[in-house]
């Protein structure tokens, strides 16, 4: 995405890869919108969390970002495990971001990581940051493949078309997936949200090749690369005898 501020966004999952095709015919068809295409863009999101997901379970999301020459370090609050959970609920939606270097490994920006998971709860719940940060490994990796373009309707409106094709790799459970994906963001006033409302209701009534969805990324990796019930046991079947190797070794 080539625009810094993003006020809101609206993601699709698409039927296909000719699903771009529709979405461009629509917009076509109505003629007030211009479309520039701004390239082919590579990126890859590395999440890390502990082997029993206590940051997912806190609400938390740690990953790295790889776009281009743009390397960063992410940590947000920004969706509940619990809904029950009112302190959750007050403090969701921060978010710390750190430029990091191509090849740092995430454990080189201590400081960072503390002074995050802190400022996550504002302080109110007593942990210690040492503890997860001990524990932390990778847990998913999204790799995507964009096609990115800059939409413009001559009256304010600015937007950017992300038509996503995503890998989804769960680390654990060894399982990868695909699919395709459209997310729209808007970059204009808050006095365009009206014509980006009615862009987007365009597009959910005359483009029957793709289907709204709320879930963020991450959320569509771990539901896409789950074991199924039946095939748990199996799981830890392999890994207490990966383990007994290890020590015959």
């Amino acid at each position: 995405m080539q625009l810094d501020i993003v006020r809101q966004k609206r993601r699709f999952e698409l039927l296909d890869k000719s699903s771009r095709k529709d979405v461009l015919a629509v917009n076509a068809f109505f003629g007030r919108y211009e479309m520039t295409f701004k390239g082919k863009i590579k990126k890859v999101f590395t999440y890390y969390d502990t082997p029993n997901y206590d940051l997912y379970k806190s609400g938390i999301a740690l990953f790295r970002t790889d776009i281009g020459k743009s390397h960063t370090l992410t940590m947000t609050l920004e969706r509940l495990y619990s809904e029950d959970n009112r302190k959750l609920q007050t403090y969701r939606n921060r978010k710390e971001v750190l430029e990091i270097g191509k090849f740092d490994n995430i454990l080189k920006h201590l400081d960072f990581l503390r002074n995050s998971f802190l400022d996550m709860f504002n302080s109110s719940i007593n942990f210690d940051p040492d503890f997860l940060l001990k524990k932390l490994q990778v847990t998913y990796v999204i790799s995507t493949i964009s096609h990115e373009y800059r939409s413009t309707d001559g009256i304010g409106l600015k937007a950017t078309y992300s038509f996503d094709f995503d890998t989804f790799i769960n680390h654990e459970t060894k399982i990868k997936q695909q699919g395709y994906y459209l997310t729209i963001y808007q970059h204009s006033k808050e006095s365009t949200d009206d014509d980006f409302t009615d862009l987007i209701s365009k597009l959910v009534r005359y483009c029957k090749s793709i289907t709204p969805i709320k879930e963020s990324k991450i959320a569509i990796a771990r539901k896409v690369t789950v074991i199924p019930p039946t095939d748990m046991s199996k799981l830890k079947g392999k890994k207490k005898d990966d383990k007994k190797k290890k020590k015959n070794k």
